[in-house]
């Protein structure tokens, strides 16, 4: 009953404060390069506009755009944004929501209260797979229940860091009782991954497992805290988000 009862205020708080957070993108701070590039249109292919540097705020235009990219290319889904008084395209995989500052909400934290911080994973089935030279150090959850969208990034000890949401065609599957989502990945379909946040005893933990068709081959747990209480270890490098450079800045 305890579980059940902290799951539900879990996911409660997640709604609230995603909701609250839901109304401008920002380019964070570990963005590769520094900037992430604006462009005509949702893809690569586009004539590049301008290049936002780390830190810039946009308030998504009134129809708050977001759609699958145009160049052929699988990956994250490109956001139509107001940039220096006109509109133009950039990447979701180098934005985070914030707030908007009218609602009284500080929209300059990074990471958003509405995160969730995890430790290193523990491998629980697949160990016997990985001999990994840089291993993940972090992982950075967040779930926006009003647009059912999630956020999920690996950090890696000597430093880079992979979006999910890169890798991954996420679907969301949360319902009252659970937040989960599943995906299947991009270079190869026959991988399926499902990450869930779950609360037992009194502990967050996040769980990624993926499958190979119907096997189970791999499954990790990693113990969280909400954003607002991480201090990031000083012997850990400054992560910089890699696979996002296009010349410039990121796509």
């Amino acid at each position: 009953m305890k579980t059940t009862a902290l799951a539900a205020c879990f996911t409660a708080a997640l709604l609230i404060a995603s909701v609250a957070h839901a109304e401008s993108l920002k380019v964070p701070e570990t963005i590769s390069g520094g900037v992430l590039n604006i462009r005509t249109g949702p893809g690569t292919n586009y004539a590049l506009v301008g290049a936002a540097p780390a830190g810039t705020v946009f308030k998504w235009d009134g129809r708050a755009t977001c759609t699958a990219r145009r160049d052929g290319i699988r990956g994250a889904d490109w956001c139509r944004v107001n940039y220096n008084g006109a509109f133009g395209w950039a990447s979701r995989a180098g934005l985070m929501p914030v707030s908007n500052p009218s609602t009284g909400v500080n929209s300059s934290t990074e990471p958003l209260d509405n995160n969730l911080v995890c430790e290193a994973p523990e491998v629980l089935i697949g160990a016997d797979l990985i001999a990994d030279p840089n291993p993940v150090i972090r992982v950075e959850v967040s779930y926006a229940p009003d647009t059912r969208s999630w956020e999920v990034f690996h950090y890696f000890a000597k430093g880079g860091a992979v979006s999910r949401t890169e890798q991954y065609a996420i679907r969301d599957l949360s319902d009252s009782k659970r937040t989960l989502w599943t995906g299947t990945l991009y270079r190869n379909r026959a991988k399926v991954m499902f990450g869930e946040v779950k609360a037992e005893s009194d502990e967050s933990y996040y769980i990624e497992s993926i499958f190979d068709g119907r096997k189970l081959e791999m499954q990790s747990r990693a113990k969280c805290h909400w954003a607002a209480d991480d201090v990031a270890p000083a012997s850990a490098p400054p992560p910089q988000p890699f696979g996002l450079q296009q010349q410039s800045g990121a796509d």
